[in-house]
């Protein structure tokens, strides 16, 4: 049971992630409010778990200030993951954050 890598607040995502610094991860921490997220996906992935691809879901983020998307997947984050969705889905429809949810189709 890990910690929660997302906490929401009236007008910013405090968030928990890894980026890669050359050839090691680095865990950073960042505080984006809603003009700094450019938008939000949740969408169905394939997940590699062991000898074979299972489906999922997925959480990506994408802000100004940080290289590449923010990824969260539904196995790492299984306790916190529908809180999260519904945390994004209110907050990006609260602060104007372009919403792409494919999960809901």
């Amino acid at each position: 049971m890990g910690q929660e890598s997302v906490k929401f607040y009236a007008n910013e995502v405090t968030m928990t992630y890894e980026v890669m610094k050359g050839k090691q991860k680095q865990t950073m921490r960042s505080n984006f409010s809603g003009n700094k997220i450019k938008y939000v996906t949740i969408e169905p992935c394939q997940e590699r778990m062991l000898f074979k691809s299972v489906p999922s879901e997925r959480i990506v983020i994408k802000a100004d200030g940080v290289v590449g998307p923010i990824v969260y997947y539904q196995s790492k984050e299984q306790e916190y993951f529908e809180d999260y969705k519904n945390g994004f889905r209110k907050f990006c429809r609260e602060n104007g954050v372009i919403l792409n949810d494919k999960a809901r189709i």
